[in-house]
């Protein structure tokens, strides 16, 4: 488990709900999935596996369905891009559970950006394969009880407009063209491409074409052969699968009409860890969610949006002080 080399890890493959799923599977003990976001990897959890591990917990790591060595189903309308949703990307990670510790069996999953997206609602469609649930950045939405049209939600959520922008199919060759760039414009500490991102006043595109005199800055703990992967794996896989997360929001709204709209799970525990910095994500929004999740525990770490790679360390001594106090729970229930 080398995080310099993405070849020293333990790389498995299954076909799970029809899709060829990539995943990397370390350690032995009660089962973690963690989840990834866009435009990350499993790649991105290099610095957090190996302290789980440690632990004592078994890790599993996927390329979620249109990332990385996972196929990346093409979708052109509504009934294609419902495989991007979050309903069936929830049955896939139960498939890949299933297939990895057997039927029935439950996991912790943790998930970051997207991926705490996606855990969440792993809660709400598959709650009998969660054990309890972590996010990080990513703060839980109840569904909506009616759909909100783009432009209304652009006007409550001005600093969302970039999704908006990335949601056009056309911009799949936009970024094909320019791989590094883009992920050398959004792998940043801090926020600075966020700031030009949540901007109003400016064009998507102005994330491509960003030039400053961070351009050539890295995150912390990341090389140039740790980010060479991330564009080798997006060059030969394309956009296309990643961006599709940014398509379904009428899929995800009519797959949650009659699911919970909170996070109540068997009394275990609901946690996320707040990046403070991170104006897509800010604290203030996870503070309104205390009462859809009542078991949840609130964390803070100063970074930006890339927590994992900013301050890996104390965000695993926060992961594995909550797993901690979820073993002393279990422990108590059973006295």
């Amino acid at each position: 488990m080398n995080p310099q080399d993405p070849n020293s890890w333990n790389h498995c493959f299954a076909t799970v709900n029809s899709v060829r799923y990539h995943y990397v599977d370390e350690g032995s003990g009660e089962p973690i999935f963690l989840v990834h976001g866009f435009p990350d990897l499993w790649w991105g959890w290099r610095h957090v596996i190996p302290a789980l591990v440690a632990k004592g917990y078994r890790v599993i790591v996927p390329d979620i369905r249109g990332y990385g060595q996972t196929d990346a189903p093409h979708a052109s309308d509504e009934a294609t891009l419902r495989q991007y949703g979050f309903k069936n990307i929830a049955k896939d990670l139960a498939e890949l559970l299933e297939h990895t510790c057997g039927a029935g069996s439950q996991a912790i999953f943790i998930g970051h950006d997207w991926g705490g997206e996606i855990v969440w609602r792993m809660v709400l469609h598959q709650p009998q394969r969660v054990k309890a649930v972590g996010a990080v950045c990513t703060a839980f939405t109840s569904p909506n009880p009616e759909y909100i049209p783009p432009a209304k939600l652009l006007k409550a959520l001005p600093q969302f407009k970039y999704q908006f922008w990335l949601a056009n199919p056309a911009q799949d060759a936009t970024l094909d063209a320019n791989v590094e760039l883009f992920l050398r414009n959004i792998f940043r500490p801090g926020n600075e491409p966020l700031n030009l991102l949540m901007n109003a006043s400016l064009e998507g595109s102005e994330m491509i074409n960003y030039r400053c005199s961070y351009l050539h800055s890295r995150l912390p703990r990341s090389s140039k052969q740790e980010f060479k992967y991330y564009v080798d794996e997006y060059k030969r896989r394309t956009f296309h699968g990643a961006l599709n997360y940014y398509r379904t929001r009428k899929v995800n709204f009519d797959d949650e009409r009659d699911v919970a709209r909170t996070v109540d799970h068997q009394a275990l525990m609901a946690t996320q860890v707040i990046a403070t910095q991170d104006y897509t994500l800010p604290p203030s929004m996870a503070k309104k969610m205390a009462r859809r999740v009542p078991n949840a525990v609130f964390k803070y770490v100063e970074a930006g949006h890339w927590v994992a790679m900013e301050k890996a360390d104390e965000l695993n001594v926060i992961i594995g002080d909550w797993l901690d106090s979820l073993k002393s729970r279990s422990g108590s229930a059973k006295l």
